[in-house]
């Protein structure tokens, strides 16, 4: 749902949803997508002591992306990673804004 447009009600209510999710924590210190832009995330608790934190920008509050951590030997390592750079309606696939 967060890789394209999501309408704005029903992106608040997607943030809506994130802030009941048991296990769900912000992590508010110095969080950085895949294109280096830091924010601020939501980790949602993953399979196999894994998490996925959901990255936000810290003024605006736009999604900025994701990334995917496990645990192996006890200590986290950074498994996967994205950062939405940008998002715009057209008028027929393919096009580019």
């Amino acid at each position: 749902m967060l890789e394209g447009y999501v309408p704005p009600r029903a992106l608040a209510a997607l943030f809506e949803l994130l802030a009941r999710e048991p296990g769900a924590v912000v992590i508010s210190g110095d969080v950085v997508d895949a294109a280096g832009r830091h924010g601020v995330a939501i980790r949602m608790p993953g399979v196999i002591g894994g998490a996925h934190d959901l990255i936000f920008d810290r003024e605006t509050h736009v999604y900025l992306g994701f990334r995917g951590s496990v645990i192996r030997g006890g200590k986290e390592s950074l498994h996967a990673a994205a950062a939405r750079l940008r998002v715009a309606i057209v008028d027929r696939p393919g096009q580019l804004p």
